[in-house]
């Protein structure tokens, strides 16, 4: 067995990373399940590239300056994670995606109508960014979504 032995401060920035991750997911299954996808898309963009510099900082820190890290565009972000190896291509694809969305939807007028119209590739697009936010930490977030979503049905 090849485990690592963590330290109390791992195990601790685990345990957060757990909760944030799924806060972050928590909020975007309550927007699906409010069927708000405009709000939806945006808000999972932001999730991405938000969390995305976050785990670039720890990832260098001492080697690359915050300010540097934090003035990243979303794309560039993207693209950094990939390179880093923090995540691998599959997610880079599903980010890139969410990123596209998120651009015509605040940028072309006539994309927010058809977010609108179109609710099942709103839907699919949010459910990528719950499990890209999974890959940045290497959680299955939404394994863990799924079940306390059950529970919380069974417990009504």
């Amino acid at each position: 067995m090849n485990e690592k032995i963590m330290s109390e401060e791992e195990k601790i920035t685990n345990i957060g990373n757990i909760i944030y991750s799924s806060v972050c997911a928590l909020t975007l299954a309550d927007l699906i399940k409010n069927e708000q996808w405009f709000a939806g898309i945006i808000v999972s963009a932001s999730h991405i590239e938000s969390i995305g510099k976050m785990r670039l900082h720890w990832r260098f820190e001492g080697k690359i300056s915050k300010d540097k890290i934090d003035h990243l565009t979303l794309d560039e972000t993207i693209m950094f994670l990939l390179a880093s190896g923090i995540i691998d291509e599959k997610a880079y694809t599903k980010m890139q995606e969410i990123k596209n969305a998120r651009n015509d939807a605040a940028h072309k007028v006539i994309e927010v109508s058809k977010i609108e119209k179109n609710p099942k590739k709103a839907k699919r697009i949010i459910e990528q960014t719950i499990e890209c936010l999974g890959a940045l930490f290497n959680l299955p977030i939404k394994d863990a979504l799924s079940k306390m979503q059950k529970e919380l049905r069974t417990k009504k």
